[in-house]
């Protein structure tokens, strides 16, 4: 009788620790500096040859300029552009691509990445489904334009989101905005999400506590949609992640439904004015 109590008690543990939202504070305290300038007279004229020669830490600063590129990152740094209008990174002469790919082995992993076009990428930022880790991440005040995808996250396999921001972006004009798929612990926050061909936001498979609050999410072909998979994904996309006080265009409603496969998840706050994200004032 002992052991069963035993089990059912680790058992308890493994579900509440799959539901409850964890929080963990890290900051990246950069050491070395390290410049990058397309124009020459800077420490490297590739992002990429920066992001190589750095250590967790670092802060790899881009000047403005137009960078043909595309990034692997795999290390906890702060990537960061001298100014999102200027500072471009363009897939236009690439073929099958991605802008900034988010690769890890096994370990904790916390990079920031901030001020930067990326355009006329297959995907601006990807994250595949890494095997094992933590992960704290960070995409704020970037311009993601013309792509296939802006954003697309997959969840881990044996590892942990323990944070995973994407704040004051602007994403528009790309087939879908955001995409994530089998993830957890994901805050969405005051980004504009709009004029994307396909959809604004596309939840699949959706496992726990994603928060979707203060965007503008409007004139996408579909706003937002929302796959649910199995009892637990359905528990988690009604009652566990939240979508709360988005302005969804001109068409105010009380309520906002947001339509989903096999059922329908809510804004219950929407709100009828914009959110100024384009100058990036919370």
């Amino acid at each position: 009788m002992k052991n069963k109590s035993i089990i059912w008690g680790i058992i308890l543990v493994l579900l509440l620790s799959s539901i409850i939202p964890i929080t963990y504070s890290y900051e990246i305290t950069s050491n070395n500096i390290i410049y990058v300038d397309d124009d020459g007279g800077a420490d490297y004229t590739k992002i990429q040859d920066a992001i190589d020669n750095a250590s967790d830490g670092d802060t790899v600063f881009v000047y403005g300029g137009i960078y043909y590129e595309t990034l692997v990152l795999r290390k906890s740094i702060l990537l960061e552009g001298e100014n999102k209008y200027t500072t471009i990174l363009d897939g236009k002469s690439i073929d099958y691509s991605y802008g900034i790919r988010l690769s890890h082995y096994s370990r904790w992993f916390s990079p920031m990445i901030t001020g930067f076009t990326i355009q006329n990428f297959d995907v601006a930022i990807i994250q595949p489904a890494p095997i094992g880790g933590l992960l704290n991440i960070n995409i704020s005040n970037n311009i993601l334009t013309n792509n296939g995808g802006g954003i697309a996250i997959s969840g881990t396999i044996g590892g942990l989101h323990v944070g995973f921001d994407i704040t004051n972006n602007i994403i528009e004009n790309n087939y879908y905005g955001v995409y994530l798929t089998c993830f957890k612990n994901i805050l969405i926050k005051r980004n504009k999400i709009a004029s994307n061909s396909g959809y604004g936001i596309k939840l699949d498979g959706g496992r726990n506590y994603v928060r979707i609050i203060e965007n503008n999410i409007f004139n996408n072909t579909v706003d937002a949609f929302v796959n649910s998979y199995g009892y637990l994904g359905m528990f988690s996309s009604v009652f566990l992640n939240k979508w709360n006080r988005n302005y969804w265009g001109g068409d105010y409603q009380k309520i906002k439904v947001i339509p989903g496969d096999p059922c329908n998840v809510y804004d219950w706050n929407p709100v009828k004015e914009p959110y100024n994200i384009q100058e990036g004032k919370h």
